[in-house]
């Protein structure tokens, strides 16, 4: 059955529960919070808005608003007027338009684990550290409070970018492994070397094509011997068992912090008893798991974190 919304649009089927009423005008301070719901849960679906649902129309709602009007090619003023409602309006129902997802809408297959496990391991990555990594990045920290998968919007003001206003969205990024680039559709950039020529059109909006592009950064980050064993000998990326014979030794990340711009947020709190011990594994994945997840005390931890996955050690979680 087709649902439809009040101006007679039909609703594709993986966007039912949207619901937005245009509402006019309506700027910072409003104390309407119904349509201010509506009107964040929007601008989130269409990667503007990367914070909390909350009903209250701040700063940053309002900047959420210029950027959207910015890509739409409408005069950035932060105010939803009727031009603005409408656009919003159109690009939800629009078929062919991008949106951010919500948990249960990222269905191709249904199991976001499976998606993920099969793309790796056809690109490469061996079966233990795929898996491992699915069950990394799979977990509640990649979902936001609100149901919808994590978003990040860097805007060209918060480089100081005199040769671009606050309002201009630098690049947008969702997905498990928060690779995918969504910048403005006029825009080239990438994360350079270490996704080759990867661009966020090239990437074409997709939780598939986010995943092959995590994929293709991890490949890229090995360095050395992929694989300890020849590819005659039935030990040949049997990573499991290679790293199950490697000693252990106790590690404690309960005080493990990652800094971001906005805060300073703990990540990856947990100590185990048996984790492999990374200097002794014979091959470099361990060490591009790491580098995957960026730099400092929180990318280390990750990396353990998954090699104890491998090994299904006991963790214990602080917090």
């Amino acid at each position: 059955m087709k649902s439809y919304n009040r101006n007679g649009r039909v609703l594709p089927s993986s966007r039912k529960e949207i619901a937005y009423t245009p509402y006019f005008p309506i700027s910072i301070g409003s104390k309407e919070e119904g349509h201010v719901i509506q009107l964040q849960t929007a601008l989130k679906r269409l990667g503007c808005y990367d914070t909390r649902i909350d009903g209250k129309f701040g700063r940053l709602t309002s900047r959420a608003i210029q950027a959207f009007q910015f890509d739409a090619e409408l005069e950035p003023t932060g105010v939803v007027d009727l031009a603005t409602a409408d656009r919003l309006e159109s690009l939800l129902y629009d078929e062919n338009r991008w949106v951010i997802p919500m948990r249960d809408e990222i269905d191709a297959p249904p199991d976001q684990m499976a998606l993920f496990i099969d793309i790796m391991a056809a690109k490469g990555i061996p079966l233990a550290f795929a898996t491992a990594l699915a069950e990394q990045e799979g977990n509640l920290d990649h979902f936001s409070s609100d149901g919808f998968v994590k978003l990040r919007c860097e805007f060209w003001g918060q480089y100081k970018n005199t040769d671009h206003p606050d309002y201009q969205i630098r690049y947008r990024s969702y997905g498990m492994l928060q690779i995918l680039d969504m910048g403005h559709p006029e825009d080239d950039y990438t994360r350079g070397d270490e996704v080759g020529n990867i661009t966020n059109r090239e990437l074409k909006y997709s939780v598939a094509k986010n995943i092959e592009a995590g994929a293709c950064l991890l490949l890229s980050l090995l360095r050395g011997k992929q694989c300890h064993y020849l590819s005659s000998d039935e030990r040949w990326y049997g990573c499991r068992d290679c790293i199950k014979s490697i000693p252990t030794a106790p590690k404690d990340w309960t005080n493990t912090v990652e800094g971001v711009v906005e805060r300073i947020a703990p990540r990856h709190r947990w100590k185990c008893n048996a984790v492999p011990d990374f200097e002794q594994i014979p091959c470099s994945w361990p060490e591009a798991i790491r580098r995957y997840n960026g730099s400092g005390a929180e990318a280390f931890a990750y990396r353990d974190e998954i090699l104890t996955r491998i090994v299904s050690a006991r963790r214990i979680y602080a917090g």
